[in-house]
Parts: structure tokens; sequence; C-alpha cells
């Protein structure tokens, strides 16, 4: 079995919510077992953006951006290239 490290680079929007705005993600570096890592959770449905895809030096590298579902205008439409 072939293994692949891969690095995630994700932004995220961190305007304060609004009532209609759903939250996606928690910040958990204070409860961490690893406190010098910045770590968050991000729910179950949770939708990214695809911004690259990359390899460099036997890694891949990704570049996502955390979307809300309830933003209507983040909708993709994915189209074959093949």
């Amino acid at each position: 079995m072939d293994t692949a490290a891969a690095l995630f680079r994700i932004s995220i929007d961190t305007t304060p919510c609004t009532k209609n705005r759903r939250v996606n993600c928690v910040y958990v570096q204070p409860f961490s077992y690893f406190p010098d890592k910045h770590e968050v959770l991000f729910l179950v449905g949770s939708t990214f953006i695809v911004h690259s895809i990359c390899e460099e030096n036997n890694q891949w590298h990704i570049e996502l951006e955390l979307t809300s579902p309830d933003d209507d205008d983040q909708v993709l439409v994915s189209k074959s290239t093949g």
C-alpha cells in the first residue's frame, strides 16, 4: 500500500457569526494535549472550496477555504476536464 504526506492549508473567515450563519469549526488549542499546536475541529458535513492541489518534494499541498452551507453564493458546479 502506497502512502503520501499531505499538508492542508485552510482559510477560515473569522468574522463574528450572525444569528443566520452556522459555525462550522471550533478552535481547541486551549484544551489540547499539544498546546503549541493550532488545532481546529470541523463539524461533520463542513464544506470547503479547493483552491489548489500540487505536489512538492513528495508531499501534497492542498489549499482549502471553509465555507458555510448557508451561503448561497458558494454553490459550486464541478466540470469534467477529461
